[in-house]
């Protein structure tokens, strides 16, 4: 994870006026979900945003988005009393069911994943390729999408499945909010993010095909010990029924999140 610091009077403000989320409404020592969009509604980052106090912030965001994020967050910054600090590099240790956050945790946050929570650890911790593997099939098993992996710079909160927990009807504007708004009030979107399941385990970017048309690319993979060979994918509603084979093999269209038990 990357965290970055938001603090100063106008922050809340700020920050109001740019995440899809309601900042203003988060009481210290909470946290929300919230994305960061770009004029047209498209998705920048996923955020985890910590109220530290009345006028402190800690965002917390995917390695991947937060050079960029920042970056957004530098270019609407104009007269606002406040100071953004970071991008900074912190471990993080995923928390699920009744786990106790490692010694030395400096945050504790709701995560993505349902039920899960997110620790930040100042020290780095050490290499756990297996509790990263599971972090992934845990991720994949909810249908929760990678900003920049199981997005790209066109998708639509609508196609993600992420609408429910991110996005506030009840604020006031926000960047991309007219594109959400019409969306959710007037017409929808044609494709959404689907989960996949296949005869073996296949590599990102490998094709799904019904007949001889390619209908969607899988973006993320992992075996799971529940459901086996599984991935994720956009994929057109029109497309989601129907014969379909991924790298050669018979291959089903789930509906997200994957079943629990």
């Amino acid at each position: 994870m990357a965290v970055v610091w938001i603090d100063g009077p106008d922050a809340e403000h700020f920050l109001q006026g740019l995440l899809s989320h309601d900042v203003a409404g988060l009481e210290v020592g909470s946290d929300l979900a919230a994305l960061l969009l770009d004029g047209k509604g498209h998705i920048r980052a996923g955020l985890i945003v910590h109220r530290d106090g009345p006028a402190a912030f800690t965002m917390l965001a995917d390695d991947a988005t937060a050079e960029a994020t920042t970056a957004v967050l530098h270019e609407y910054h104009f007269s606002e009393d406040l100071e953004i600090t970071g991008p900074e590099r912190s471990d993080a240790a995923l928390l699920t069911g009744e786990a106790a956050a490692p010694e030395g945790a400096e945050l504790v946050v709701g995560g993505w994943i349902p039920g899960s929570r997110i620790a930040l650890i100042p020290q780095p911790l050490p290499a756990t390729d297996g509790d990263a593997a599971l972090a992934e099939i845990l991720r994949i098993e909810a249908g929760i999408p990678r900003v920049g992996i199981d997005t790209n710079d066109t998708s639509l909160p609508h196609e993600t499945g992420l609408v429910g927990r991110t996005v506030s009807f009840e604020k006031g504007c926000y960047l991309g909010q007219e594109t959400v708004a019409r969306v959710e009030y007037r017409g929808g979107v044609r494709r959404h993010l689907r989960g996949v399941s296949t005869a073996e385990l296949l590599p990102v970017g490998t094709q799904l095909r019904a007949g001889d048309s390619v209908i969607a690319t899988l973006t993320s993979t992992a075996l799971s010990p529940r459901h086996g060979p599984i991935g994720l994918a956009v994929v057109r509603d029109d497309q989601a029924d129907g014969d379909v084979t991924a790298g050669g093999e018979p291959a089903a269209i789930r509906e997200l999140p994957f079943p629990a038990g």
